[in-house]
């Protein structure tokens, strides 16, 4: 008796674990900046259960020096270096597993100069023009010749399947020169 319930336990945890890595995650982000201000939202949704919500607030931040030591950075560059091909795999996987749904990216640019404006813009716009193939994806621009601004909109829905992340994460843990980067970023962080 006692196995059964047992057994029933520990299918249900499979199959709840087997959902959340087969079932894809929704990822909503939405920016914005206007002036000094910024505002900003982030949810992460599993079968229309919000999971986490995090509001950015408008209130400013005390900027805190971080502290960086040399060695303990040429440390994490070489663990960085050593690690670069279980790095690699694992950023193929993340780029695998995510499929933008809607990305929209609104821009308000202006700078010091009306011609540095102007150039600025084409230069963006030209890039904008090259990541703007897509219906899902839409970028717009807008130079502004009278101020100095940087203020835009931004909003992305994504649908993340963590299965390919995990199992890639897994087997890039099993090498040496990835974990000892983990290492050498925890003792950063100390």
């Amino acid at each position: 008796m006692i196995y059964e319930v047992l057994a029933v336990i520990l299918l249900i945890f499979f199959l709840l674990i087997a959902g959340f890595l087969l079932i894809p995650l929704q990822v909503i982000v939405q920016f914005s900046k206007k002036g000094p201000s910024i505002k900003g939202d982030f949810k992460v949704k599993w079968l229309r259960l919000t999971m986490i919500h995090r509001i950015v607030p408008t209130a400013e931040r005390k900027k805190v020096a971080a502290k960086f030591e040399r060695p303990k950075i040429l440390d994490v560059i070489s663990a960085l270096r050593d690690s670069f091909p279980q790095l690699t795999h694992l950023f193929n996987a993340v780029r695998k597993s995510i499929t933008f749904k809607m990305l929209s990216c609104h821009l308000k640019v202006g700078l010091d100069s009306p011609a540095d404006t102007a150039v600025l813009y084409g230069y963006m716009w030209a890039l904008f023009s090259i990541l703007d193939v897509d219906s899902r994806l839409s970028f717009t621009l807008e130079p502004d010749f009278q101020e100095t601004r940087f203020d835009g909109e931004i909003l992305a829905k994504a649908n993340v399947r963590l299965l390919r992340i995990v199992l890639a994460f897994l087997v890039a843990y099993t090498k040496k020169p990835f974990r000892r980067l983990f290492r050498e970023i925890r003792k950063m962080r100390t």
